[in-house]
């Protein structure tokens, strides 16, 4: 969003704002600077704040910009599912190391004949 400019950088501005100020309080969970009562707390002003921004955000001048609030919206309950299920991260890192430990090697799998290789790196 930031990267298109105008009224949708605004916009793309301010989530990256909260998004920062997110990561911030779960770094202090993990390193033990907070409990996590404490940061749920706090996460309750954060997620209706962030709701708020989305809600302008699909009024923005930018209609991509404005597309992409109104998807999030859609799903805004489920981005804050790791407020309520203890032990789940705000990131989506363990489900792309689980993708990555998944997909076969390119260059040493028996998955992949040599010229299957040899096609896919040549592209």
């Amino acid at each position: 969003m930031i990267d298109r400019g105008g009224a949708g950088a605004a916009v793309g501005q301010r989530l990256l704002e909260h998004a920062e100020v997110l990561f911030g309080w779960w770094h202090w969970v993990r390193d033990g600077t907070w409990v996590w009562a404490t940061c749920r707390r706090y996460m309750r002003w954060l997620r209706e704040s962030m709701r708020e921004e989305l809600m302008a955000g699909a009024r923005c001048a930018c209609p991509k910009t404005a597309a992409t609030c109104q998807e999030l919206l859609k799903v805004e309950v489920a981005l804050w599912t790791f407020v309520r299920v203890p032990g789940l991260e705000p990131t989506n890192n363990a489900a792309e190391v689980r993708s990555v430990d998944q997909k076969p090697s390119v260059t040493n799998s028996e998955d992949w004949s040599i010229g299957e290789r040899r096609k896919l790196l040549a592209t």
